[in-house]
């Protein structure tokens, strides 16, 4: 590092330089601090390695407060909440730099547990005509709320806005926002909501192949985008799982007329993640929620064919899509007089298409067996 004198007058730094002064304000307020270095790539493996400078590639801070301890990484500018609950993550082993110290110090994880999001999209759809609303509130904690704050104060919130509006124009053609974005900050709690706000001009759109009919999907971006899925189950080293993540998307659909359906769940929990699905009906209101969280950091070798099968079902339940007849949506029907919307739950299509695919392939094989005739017994005598 820098001397202190040098990083005042710069007012910037890196790890080594935040460190050295985040230490030395601690020591100077009474508390018993020192430099501690660590290895972000290698973590834990590195106890198992010979002494060597190379080990190590990142500088945070070891903290002894009221007979906890307590690891701070100064460079995480825009982490917020009380020290109890800042996050740390897991970097298995740190050497402290203190007078006759030797050997390396377990380090402590905190904050896993208070990491989440969770986002809840709610559509208003007065009519089949084809406009709707959409309000969407979404709640950040602990790591979390750390990194969506680094993002708001890397960027204008004019910029964040736009953004929002082009996440959902992949979804839905022409949405326009209708609210200034809404920031709220807890810095005591580390807990930041976002609130947005649109309207949706044609929320129906007509599938390619048939123009009778008119569809809209309701993806969970969030949850999918956090399913790990490896490129091949043929591993000798265990998969990475990125950790911690832990995100709830609840999608709230009011439709014109209640939905003539009953309500499904499905759970899936392995050694690696939890799963969740569930759609509930309640006259005109559609409840569906996709939850996911992680519960491993890494996947064994031999553990990889069921996590991918686990995996796999997750994934085929993140998407969501409901249709209506052309009839309905130009008003030629009345919708009172019709059983709608239709929905399609695309882990049941995939199930379906599965079945008669593997039926066909035994009906051809049987079409095609032809065996030898049986030969006649033989003599008795």
């Amino acid at each position: 590092p820098y001397p202190i004198e040098t990083i005042l007058r710069r007012r910037f730094g890196d790890c080594k330089d935040k460190s050295l002064l985040l230490t030395t304000m601690l020591r100077n307020l009474g508390f018993n601090a020192f430099p501690a270095l660590v290895s972000t790539d290698y973590r834990a493996a590195i106890k198992d390695w010979l002494p060597s400078p190379y080990a190590f590639d990142h500088l945070v801070v070891f903290l002894e407060w009221e007979g906890k301890e307590y690891w701070l990484d100064p460079t995480r500018s825009h982490q917020r909440g009380s020290l109890e609950n800042l996050f740390f993550p897991d970097l298995g082993f740190s050497l402290v730099i203190r007078p006759g110290e030797t050997g390396l110090t377990e380090i402590t994880p905190r904050g896993y547990d208070l990491c989440s999001t969770e986002v809840l999209e709610e559509y208003f759809v007065p009519d089949y005509s084809g406009a709707a609303t959409l309000k969407v509130k979404t709640i950040y904690r602990g790591l979390d709320a750390d990194i969506i704050r680094s993002e708001i104060a890397s960027s204008s919130k004019t910029k964040m806005a736009r953004g929002y509006v082009n996440f959902y124009a992949e979804r839905h053609d022409k949405v326009e926002s209708t609210a200034s974005l809404d920031i709220v900050d807890d810095e005591e709690s580390n807990v930041i909501t976002v609130k947005e706000a649109y309207s949706i001009p044609e929320i129906w759109a007509a599938e390619t192949d048939d123009s009778e009919r008119l569809t809209v999907e309701f993806p969970s971006e969030y949850v999918v985008g956090e399913i790990m899925i490896p490129s091949t189950k043929n591993r000798t080293m265990p998969y990475a799982i990125p950790v911690p993540e832990d995100i709830r998307h609840d999608i709230k659909i009011r439709m014109p007329t209640a939905m003539a359906e009953e309500d499904s769940e499905l759970n899936i929990l392995d050694d690696a993640f939890s799963f969740q699905f569930f759609e509930k009906f309640s006259g005109k209101l559609t409840h569906l929620r996709d939850a996911y969280k992680t519960l491993d950091d890494q996947v064994s070798p031999e553990r990889i064919e069921d996590y991918l099968r686990n995996a796999r079902r997750a994934e085929n339940n993140t998407n969501y899509e409901l249709w209506i007849t052309r009839d309905l949506y130009e008003g030629n029907v009345s919708s009172t007089s019709v059983e709608t919307p239709f929905l399609i739950n695309w882990s049941i299509v995939a199930v379906v298409c599965f079945s008669l695919i593997v039926s066909a392939f035994i009906s051809r094989r049987i079409y095609r067996w032809d065996p030898e005739p049986l030969s006649p017994p033989g003599n008795l005598d």
